[in-house]
């Protein structure tokens, strides 16, 4: 039996974590799927993980995750993504770099007695403001008269245009995308869990980032992006793939 999950994560949105269960495999295994912009990728560089994985003011944060003075390789957690796949340990991430994944398999992993599988579908460039806004933000009232007018006037020069009769949009028209991502990803999953990411938030890279140009050789000790990719911290994501894991294990142990 294999049963999949369905983590979300997006840099405007608490994490959510789904379980959704589908049957068909001998052997019991773990299958969690990452779904997110690009901040799912994972941004923190594998430079930046050494550094503070050997500096004597940072080691202790990510002890958990070297042994011997390397990076774990687990024998029980395996991921895909891009062009690569194996066995957890850092760098699967874009080229390079590593994300919440490596926390994330490493609870699960520690905590489940099933084999896990882990892979991202991590396509970016979709609208967090519109496509996957959340009933609690409401309805940006302005925004969407404004885009109506824009569509009217778009079909009336259409018509003119190519001698057609087509109806103009009404306001319901424009109102019924603003959440359709959000609402068909609901309607796809059982269990849901939610978890604040606003408490997770490096503030030594965050002020670090507010002096970059005064301070960057301090701030490649402690970051790499911008603020939609958690600033590339390392200590972001390991935070944000910890609560992940966290809410997962609970919404596992709640299924038993």
């Amino acid at each position: 039996m294999i049963r999949v999950s369905l983590l979300l994560l997006s840099p405007l949105l608490p994490g959510f974590v789904f379980l959704s269960p589908l049957h068909g495999a001998e052997k019991p295994v773990q299958v969690f799927i990452f779904a997110g912009q690009s901040n799912m990728e994972g941004k923190a560089p594998n430079e930046l993980l050494e550094h503070q994985g050997t500096d004597v003011k940072t080691k202790d944060l990510v002890a958990h995750l070297r042994r011997d003075g390397k990076w774990v390789v687990r024998d029980d957690v395996f991921i895909k993504f891009l062009d690569r796949k194996g066995p957890l340990t850092v760098g699967f991430g874009p080229p390079g770099r590593t994300g919440m994944e490596l926390e994330f398999g490493t609870i699960v992993g520690s905590c489940l007695e099933e084999s896990v599988i882990l892979t991202k579908a991590a396509w970016g460039k979709h609208s967090l403001y519109k496509l996957f806004r959340s009933p609690s933000a409401g309805l940006p009232e302005e925004m969407i008269k404004k885009e109506l007018v824009q569509a009217q006037e778009r079909i009336t020069k259409a018509d003119e245009k190519n001698k057609k009769n087509d109806p103009l949009p009404a306001m319901e028209d424009i109102r019924k995308d603003y959440g359709a991502s959000y609402r068909n990803m609901l309607a796809e999953v059982k269990n849901v869990k939610a978890f604040r990411t606003d408490v997770l938030v490096d503030k030594a890279a965050e002020k670090l980032y507010l002096t970059l140009q005064k301070s960057y050789e301090q701030w490649k000790q402690q970051g790499s992006d911008h603020a939609h990719h958690y600033l590339g911290s390392e200590f972001w994501f390991t935070r944000i793939g910890h609560a992940m894991g966290e809410a997962t294990t609970e919404l596992l142990d709640a299924r038993k």
